[in-house]
């Protein structure tokens, strides 16, 4: 027998709770959204706010706290391990419209580029017998690196604000969307 609960939460498909502020699922803290993680949002693009041709995202986002990172300087061994310890990690199904969806998958393909050249630049100091060359060259593929993450990376993706066991901070989401999912 399959009853109809009048207050349960909104759900989605296969009866996933769609984020609402007044059940807890997504809230707004300021210019951060706070997601359960698994939630299940509402069909608007999280980027810009569209409504239509609405595609899921699987995200998998992950958040270690700075002073673990910043461990690494002290002691590289201790801080590795720190980091492994401290990084959170959890998913999310983001409601995307497909242009943003795709500029969300060509911001995925630069970072993954960006990395394997700053990699390769790593070893340029090997490739010239003048060091200044290959510094040089790894200091130009440095600056492209940064430019790509903050010019190009950045503005496409959501950042993670930080990451506990029940709850994902997110930022670089638009603000009207966040506030339809919120119920605010």
């Amino acid at each position: 027998m399959n009853q109809h609960n009048p207050y349960a939460a909104p759900a989605g498909p296969m009866g996933a709770p769609y984020g609402s502020g007044n059940q807890g699922y997504a809230r707004l803290e300021g210019d951060v959204l706070v997601v359960a993680k698994e939630t299940y949002l509402p069909d608007i693009c999280i980027k810009c706010g569209s409504k239509e041709g609405i595609v899921r995202r699987q995200a998998k986002f992950q958040w270690t706290p700075v002073w673990a990172r910043l461990s690494i300087l002290v002691c590289t061994l201790l801080g590795l391990i720190l980091m492994l310890v401290t990084t959170k990690k959890g998913n999310l199904p983001l409601p995307l419209c497909s242009p943003c969806n795709t500029r969300w998958g060509q911001a995925i393909a630069v970072l993954f580029g960006s990395i394997t050249a700053l990699v390769l630049g790593i070893f340029s100091f090997q490739l010239f017998d003048e060091p200044a060359i290959g510094g040089g060259l790894f200091l130009v593929i440095l600056v492209a690196f940064i430019g790509l993450m903050f010019g190009f990376v950045r503005p496409r993706m959501l950042h993670v604000h930080k990451i506990d066991d029940q709850f994902i901070e997110l930022k670089g989401f638009h603000a009207g969307a966040a506030r339809e999912m919120t119920g605010g």
